[in-house]
């Protein structure tokens, strides 16, 4: 159920987010919250998993995605990585 197209491109665009979170120089604060929200993530997934709602498993991806999106957009550019 997990693993189609749509959710392989999230889950791509989110190891490049957090890879750079994790690889430049971000907050300490920046970090432990991804760390918080990345455990979230893992809990909820395994919850959707569990009920059979690829919709709602879909949805708990892209917010995280969008956090992630958030936090490094303003260097992720500056730096030329886009």
């Amino acid at each position: 159920m997990s693993q189609n197209k749509k959710n392989s491109k999230i889950i791509n665009y989110i190891i490049i987010f957090t890879d750079y979170l994790l690889e430049e120089d971000y907050p300490i604060s920046v970090l432990e919250e991804l760390d918080e929200r990345f455990g979230f993530l893992l809990k909820e997934l395994d919850f959707w998993i569990s009920r059979g709602s690829l919709k709602r498993y879909e949805e708990s991806l892209l917010s995280f995605l969008s956090w992630a999106y958030d936090q490094v957009s303003p260097r992720f550019y500056q730096n030329g990585n886009i």
